[in-house]
C-alpha cells in the first residue's frame, strides 16, 4: 500500500482568481472529475484520481481537509490512499487536485471503490467559542465504484464524465467571527461559523474543459521511464484527442512491487 500524501504526488493547480472578502462565497464544495462512477477502466500506469475544491477561499480562517482511498471491493483491502490539509491564508477560490496512482497496474483487484472524505475544521459558534469535542465541524463521506479490465476497459479520459465535475458535497458558511480569547493563540484570530450538516451542492460548480484535461494528462506524463522499475505509459495531451495515449503492459509484474 502506497501513500500519495507526499507533495510531489499531489498537484494543486489554481484555476480561478482569489475571491475578496466583500465577495466571500457562502459554501465550499468538493467535486470529483475522475474516475467516473460505475465505469470499467484499463489499469493504466499511472491511473489518475482528479478532484476539485470550489470556493475554497470561503474557508480563510479554518482548515479544510480531504482524504481518499482506493479499496478492493472483494476483500476491503486498501490499495492506496492520499490526503491533504489546507490551512488557509487564504486558499484559492477553485483548486484542481490531481493525484497519480501507481498501484493499479500491478493489482489483481477487479472491482474497487473510491472512498472520499471532505470537511472543514477548527470552527466555532457565533460567540467565537471552539468546542473541544469538535461538534461544530462538518465533514461528509461518499463512495464511488468502478472496475478494472485489461482487455475491455476504457482508457482514462478526464472529460468522460461530461463538462461538469460531479458534486460530492458542499459545506455552508454562515459568517466569520473573532475567536474567543480563551481559545485564540494570538490577537485578531477568527473562525468560521458553519451551517449544520452538508448543504445542497451546486451543479456544474467546476467546469471540466480541454484545459483541465491537458493539465491531468501533463501531470500523468511527468512520471517518466525508469528502465528497471517503470515504463512510461501516458503521452501528453494532444489537440487530436481529449484522451492521453496510455500503454498497458501485458506482463504487469515487470513494474515492480
Amino acid at each position: 500500500m502506497r501513500s500519495l500524501s507526499q507533495p510531489i504526488l499531489l498537484c494543486l493547480l489554481a484555476t480561478a482568481s482569489l475571491s475578496t472578502a466583500a465577495n466571500l462565497p457562502t459554501t465550499v464544495q468538493f467535486d470529483i472529475i475522475f474516475p467516473v462512477n460505475n465505469t470499467v477502466y484499463k489499469p493504466v500506469y499511472p491511473f489518475p484520481v482528479v478532484l476539485a475544491v470550489h470556493n475554497g477561499s470561503a474557508a480563510t480562517s479554518s482548515a479544510y481537509h480531504w482524504d481518499w482511498s482506493l479499496v478492493n471491493y472483494e476483500d476491503y483491502d486498501v490499495i492506496t490512499y492520499g490526503s491533504s490539509n489546507i490551512e488557509s491564508s487564504p486558499p484559492r477560490e477553485d483548486t484542481l487536485v490531481i493525484a497519480p496512482v501507481f498501484d493499479l497496474i500491478n493489482s489483481t483487484a477487479k472491482n474497487l471503490f473510491l472512498r472520499i472524505t471532505f470537511g472543514i475544521f477548527e470552527t466555532c459558534d457565533a460567540k467565537g467559542v471552539m468546542p473541544s469535542n469538535k461538534s461544530l465541524d462538518v465533514a461528509f463521506h461518499k463512495p464511488l465504484y468502478f472496475s478494472l479490465d485489461r482487455e475491455n476497459g476504457q482508457i482514462p479520459d478526464a472529460t468522460a464524465g461530461g463538462p461538469c465535475a460531479t458534486p460530492i458535497g458542499a459545506i455552508g458558511i454562515e459568517k466569520e467571527v473573532p475567536v474567543d480569547q480563551r481559545w485564540a493563540q494570538d490577537d485578531g484570530s477568527s473562525c468560521l461559523v458553519l451551517k449544520s450538516g452538508a448543504q445542497p451542492a451546486q451543479e456544474c460548480a467546476f467546469r471540466v474543459d480541454e484545459a483541465v484535461a491537458k493539465q491531468v494528462a501533463d501531470r500523468m506524463s511527468q512520471f517518466y521511464s525508469d528502465a528497471n522499475i517503470y515504463f512510461v505509459s501516458c503521452k501528453a495531451f494532444t489537440d487530436i484527442s481529449r484522451k492521453w495515449n496510455c500503454y498497458t503492459d501485458p506482463n504487469p509484474a515487470r513494474y515492480g512491487q
